[in-house]
């Protein structure tokens, strides 16, 4: 009877280090996902200064008006491609997020991280109004 206590004492803490690890493990999985929606909604506000420019551009401008637009990715992100009405941003743990514009956009090239120095030129083709994008490098 006496030497009950000698064997429970020890499982009593290895369960409790065991439920702190787990504890400690979900927090740190909880901070990192946060962290990788932080890091991919700041480069979604940065992608989306060309579809907020591309629209006032079809809105009020003219025909063959350029614009110079700094873009600056950051290192968490793959690339960003520019298809048809959509702008699709692969992250560096290959998260897909994907952008609609009202506008059709026009870009031969991947945009990667860093600073990016964008030429906006707005063109028209049988009726319908596009904005061509080229990265300059």
């Amino acid at each position: 009877m006496k030497n009950d206590g000698i064997i429970e004492t020890p499982i009593q803490y290895i369960i409790a280090i065991v439920i702190a690890s787990l504890t400690i493990s979900a927090i740190s999985l909880a901070l990192y996902k946060t962290w990788k929606d932080y890091r991919a909604e700041e480069t979604e506000k940065e992608v989306k200064k060309i579809i907020s420019e591309a629209s006032l551009m079809a809105a009020q401008a003219e025909e063959g008006t350029k614009k110079s637009l700094e873009l600056n990715l950051g290192k968490d992100v793959s690339f960003v491609e520019i298809k048809n009405n959509s702008i699709r941003i692969i992250m560096r743990w290959n998260e897909n997020r994907i952008l609609y514009s009202d506008v059709k956009l026009k870009c031969d090239d991947r945009i990667y991280p860093g600073k990016n120095l964008l030429s906006l030129e707005l063109k028209k083709e049988v009726e319908e109004k596009y904005v061509e994008i080229q990265i300059e490098r």
